[in-house]
């Protein structure tokens, strides 16, 4: 920065006008419009969101519309979906993405194939069960902790992944029954079951 007055540059009527024309000068300065996050006080959590849609912490459904909740299944299955391709993983129950229609099980079998709508059916437990599996195993083959792996929380769960260090890494495609040994309980039905041991 010149500090001579000589030696600054006057503006003139033609370099106001140029400025003036010119669209970039107009936008916001963005450090201007962002306010400063607040740190929360400790408010307690009770869901968390995909694409705007909320699915609840402690696994009941009960409290959110069926629609909705089975359109954030869906969206954790698209999810699964994208990132079994990249991280190159295959997940212990296979899933069919089909938006609020989504399924999870084996569709070979007819009957193990279930719905992810919530109509307080043992379909839809059984079908949330495999699912907190498939996100379990994504957790552990991702170097997340077994006993960081919470129950009932899939998006904390996969938010674990996301914060994973190890994220991205080539996993050898483990085998379930060893990756996954711990028994956890499940909604509010409190089906146990062994990840991806088949055992329930």
């Amino acid at each position: 920065v010149p500090t001579d007055p000589a030696a600054v540059e006057e503006t003139t009527e033609e370099d106001e006008e140029e400025e003036e024309d010119d669209d970039t000068l107009r936008l916001p300065d963005h450090k201007s419009d962002r306010r400063e996050a607040r740190p929360r006080a400790n408010v307690p959590v009770f869901f968390r969101t995909i694409v705007g849609l909320p699915l609840p912490i402690s696994g009941r459904y009960e409290n959110v519309p069926p629609e909705v909740v089975s359109a954030a299944m869906g969206k954790v299955i698209h999810l699964l979906h994208c990132l079994a391709k990249y991280l190159k993983i295959t997940y212990p129950h296979p899933m069919e993405f089909n938006g609020s229609f989504s399924t999870i099980g084996n569709t070979s079998e007819g009957a193990g194939c279930h719905t992810l709508y919530p109509d307080g059916s043992v379909g839809f437990d059984r079908g949330v069960s495999m699912l907190h599996e498939n996100v379990a195993f994504l957790c552990v083959c991702q170097g997340v902790s077994h006993d960081d792996v919470h129950p009932t929380d899939l998006l904390g769960n996969l938010l674990q992944v996301y914060r994973s260090p190890r994220l991205g890494t080539l996993c050898d495609n483990q085998d379930e029954h060893k990756v996954m040994s711990k028994p956890r309980c499940v909604n509010n039905r409190a089906l146990c079951f062994m990840c991806g041991s088949g055992e329930w």
